[in-house]
């Protein structure tokens, strides 16, 4: 048995700070875990039940964290399991915690691809080939991928995103040669996804507009 000599509010968060005899450092431990064993300064607490405080805290903390990295802005289930690996969290603890976010509908991976998708086209005009490569980091299954691919990519405004990159970097670099000019925005193209065929037929309009 264990006799708990001090307990502090913790600010800011519902928990605590228990100073345990024998123990310089205190264990945080949330209010319902205070309240649902009933720790008080001058009581004890078996062993046994101390290991199954500290096991359901554990559990706390992953929820928490998981709750906290989505909160403020969407993720992928593959970036979370990342994140809580990358706290110290068994797989167990991380498994829970995604199950956790799950119930309470905090994660959805094929929501997060199509947000990916129409931020990326909106703020950077990502080509399909970047877009495939970027949720593939993310952790996004192949499925998934085609699917909001297909559903969200303007496959109709392709050339235009395309075409209004090669004006913008054109303007960045015009006083290049020429042949480095438009391979220069040749490869530039190709790094933000687009195909061939687009970046052919973006070259050949951006030629003309200055012929």
């Amino acid at each position: 048995m264990t006799l708990i000599k001090k307990i502090t509010k913790k600010k800011f968060i519902p928990a605590f700070n228990l100073w345990l005899e024998g123990n310089d450092d205190p264990l945080v431990i949330s209010m319902d875990l205070i309240t649902k064993y009933k720790l008080g300064v001058g009581s004890y607490v078996e062993n046994n039940e101390l290991d199954k405080i500290l096991s359901e805290q554990e559990l706390i903390n992953a929820k928490q964290a998981a709750y906290n990295y989505v909160s403020y802005k969407s993720r992928s289930e593959h970036q979370i399991k990342e994140k809580l690996s990358s706290k110290g969290f068994t797989q167990d603890l991380i498994e829970d915690a995604i199950q956790f976010l799950y119930e309470f509908n905090l994660l959805d991976d094929r929501k997060f691809a199509r947000s990916f998708v129409k931020s990326k086209i909106e703020l950077k005009k990502y080509g399909k080939g970047r877009l495939k490569i970027e949720l593939l980091k993310k952790g996004i299954n192949k499925e998934i991928i085609e699917d909001t691919l297909n559903e969200v990519y303007p496959e109709h405004d392709k050339y235009k995103m395309a075409l209004e990159l090669a004006e913008k970097k054109y303007r960045i670099i015009r006083n290049k040669p020429k042949n480095k000019i438009y391979t220069s925005i040749k490869y530039f193209l190709q790094r933000q996804g687009f195909d061939w065929e687009v970046t052919k037929k973006t070259l050949d309009a951006l030629l003309k507009q200055e012929n």
